[in-house]
């Protein structure tokens, strides 16, 4: 009884010690919009940096300092999907404090843009996080930045749909002379590239010339061309230049 008793005790010590080094120079109520802004952010840091040493101190510290989660906020999510902290973001998505659909599910699009695609892993298998989230603009984000193992993963979840926008996601693709992306995209059972009359390798054809981006142009060209080489009443191909019959 004794030695259970000076258990606790050494526990409790601990735990005490830890929330006072954690909440050490600390404004309180920092997850909370008051006057003093500015000050709130910069104690809620400085928090966040406390935390992650006590952390990594020992087991022991790690798991009694995991329970003091109470300041926790969605700004915190934001910051460790950012940096691509994969442990930081597997740790925040099992405290209910923080909500990684906050913001219209900013999350998932944020780790879109930066490509980071264990985040986004992370966050798929999340259920409260929606990658269809306005208009499904996750994966035209990773479209539009080429990363196509997040577009992949993006794909096979059941609530996105490629063809949102009237099939923006490949006349993306298209405009930016993406073959590898183009061909993942038409992989998919809803992504029409026919549509407005063809409109995706005709903007595919006038791209070329923006860009002057030739070899992928031309890659992804005669990849889109063989799905419908009658495009446009055969537009395109009476206006494709000479080293694209080659």
């Amino acid at each position: 009884m004794a030695a259970l008793f000076s258990c606790v005790t050494l526990l409790y010590f601990h735990y005490v010690t830890l929330h006072f080094a954690l909440n050490r120079g600390v404004e309180r109520n920092t997850n909370q919009l008051h006057q003093n802004w500015i000050l709130s952010l910069k104690s809620h840091d400085r928090r966040r940096q406390q935390y992650a040493i006590l952390r990594s101190t020992c087991k022991l510290w790690k798991d009694l300092v995991d329970g003091f989660t109470d300041w926790l906020n969605d700004d915190d999510l934001s910051l460790a999907v950012k940096g691509c902290k994969v442990d930081s973001v597997r740790f925040l998505l099992s405290r209910r404090e923080v909500n990684p659909s906050a913001w219209n599910n900013t999350s998932i699009r944020l780790a879109a843009m930066e490509g980071h695609t264990e985040v986004i892993r992370l966050l798929l298998s999340h259920p409260r996080v929606d990658p269809s989230a306005q208009d499904n603009d996750a994966i035209l984000i990773a479209v539009y930045n080429d990363h196509t193992e997040i577009v992949r993963l993006l794909l096979s979840h059941p609530r996105v749909d490629p063809s949102m926008r009237n099939n923006r996601a490949i006349l993306a693709a298209a405009k930016n002379g993406t073959p590898d992306m183009v061909r993942l995209l038409l992989s998919h059972p809803k992504v029409d590239p026919s549509v407005d009359n063809n409109r995706v390798i005709r903007e595919c054809l006038q791209s070329r010339w923006d860009n002057f981006n030739k070899h992928n142009h031309v890659e992804t060209y005669r990849i889109l061309l063989r799905v419908d080489p009658s495009a446009g009443d055969n537009e395109v191909i009476r206006q494709q230049p000479e080293e694209l019959t080659k």
